[in-house]
């Protein structure tokens, strides 16, 4: 998949396009094709470094917040099914990569349902 990565912290500089695989999925995880990704400073102090709420290690795929379509579920996912709209608000629960990409894979707990006339 395409991906926006970073291997150090710095200046924008060190936001890279790449391509890369995407992470297995877990049993209580589901895939989701991006349409959003949201920017808040939040990015920008994780990219600098030394952000006391967020400490990721590197490589890292930047993007808390997006919006897409799910393309698969893990076996035990039960609230959620494939082509559902959803948002991700990843402050909600735990991630696994982050929305500058083409995918993302996350817990349910990290995402809600979005409305059919709710736009990306």
């Amino acid at each position: 998949m395409k991906a926006i990565e970073m291997t150090e912290f710095g200046d924008v500089d060190v936001l890279k396009y790449v391509t890369k695989e995407i992470a297995p999925l877990g049993k209580e995880q589901v895939k989701i094709k991006l349409y959003y990704a949201g920017v808040n400073p939040a990015e920008a102090y994780i990219r600098q470094g030394g952000y006391a709420f967020f400490n990721q290690p590197l490589p890292y795929t930047p993007g808390f917040d997006g919006a897409g379509v799910i393309e698969e579920i893990g076996k035990d996912v039960t609230n959620y099914k494939i082509g559902d709209r959803v948002f991700i608000a990843s402050a909600l629960g735990e991630f696994f990569t982050g929305t500058y990409a083409q995918w993302m894979i996350t817990s349910t707990d990290s995402i809600r349902h979005l409305g059919e006339t709710t736009s990306f």
